[in-house]
């Protein structure tokens, strides 16, 4: 039942009872606290799969939870609840690692939908992990100590674009074969595109589907996704002020390829 488990943290009293007990009746195992430091004094001693937070807190904001929560436990997903949405800490929740940015009042049908939407992410990015553990175990009875770090994977599993290759099983990118270190959300996005390369991606569609942002107008999804292109750009792209990799198509979206200049 571990998956089960939320953490939520709201300082108004009645929204809290609320979220309590539609979360429970949605079959989920609830922890309420009040505030942000009741919450990391939680997260030091117990483990959550999923932390729902509002922003405005009475002493810590919900930005500075994010943060330390994250650090204390890089698996933790979050999902920021709040009635003090703005498109600044939507981009500032996206660049702190939150999987999910809802406004309220949200509905029932929504919030737990993407509580689903997180959940199952998050289990598959462990099942991948697991995986990867059991078949390492055993490579070390089979494989070559030179081996790359890439031999546990076929080649016809991975995905390349470009000068990119991307290991769906262990989440690693590589870039002319040397690898890169990405956050869950910078491979998302990446592996996303990748599965619809050489196709154009509307912003509201990366916003909905990689970043789990619903609701938000387009210029809102195009910052949102801007914000996430902008740091990928830095580490895939030999020069990202002239992007060839990860580019962008004026007034369309975005698209991952190996023959274009940026913005055609």
């Amino acid at each position: 039942m571990e998956d089960h488990r939320l953490l939520v943290v709201e300082d108004e009293p009645v929204t809290r009872m609320m979220l309590d007990a539609q979360l429970r009746t949605a079959g989920f195992l609830v922890t309420t606290v009040e505030s942000a430091e009741a919450a990391l004094g939680l997260l030091h001693h117990e483990r959550f799969p999923l932390m729902i937070t509002d922003l405005l807190l009475l002493q810590m904001d919900g930005l500075t939870l994010l943060r330390e929560a994250k650090a204390l436990d890089p698996d933790l997903e979050v999902i920021v609840l709040t009635g003090a949405a703005s498109l600044e800490s939507a981009i500032a929740a996206i660049n702190l690692g939150a999987a999910g940015y809802l406004r309220k009042p949200a509905s029932m049908n929504d919030l737990v939908a993407q509580v689903k939407v997180v959940m199952g992410k998050r289990r598959l990015r462990l099942d991948h992990l697991k995986a990867l553990r059991h078949l390492g175990t055993q490579l070390l009875h089979l494989a070559d100590p030179a081996d790359t770090s890439y031999a546990a994977t076929p080649p016809e599993q991975r995905l390349r674009v470009g000068r990119l290759e991307i290991d769906p099983m262990r989440r690693r990118v590589a870039v002319d074969q040397h690898p890169i270190r990405l956050s869950h959300g910078e491979f998302d996005l990446i592996l996303y595109l990748a599965r619809h390369s050489n196709c154009v991606v509307p912003v509201e569609k990366i916003a909905r589907e990689v970043l789990a942002y619903h609701g938000c107008t387009t210029d809102e999804a195009r910052q949102l996704v801007k914000a996430l292109v902008y740091r990928v750009r830095r580490k895939v792209e030999p020069d990202p002020q002239l992007p060839c990799l990860l580019i962008s198509v004026r007034g369309a979206g975005y698209m991952l390829t190996s023959d274009g200049p940026d913005s055609f």
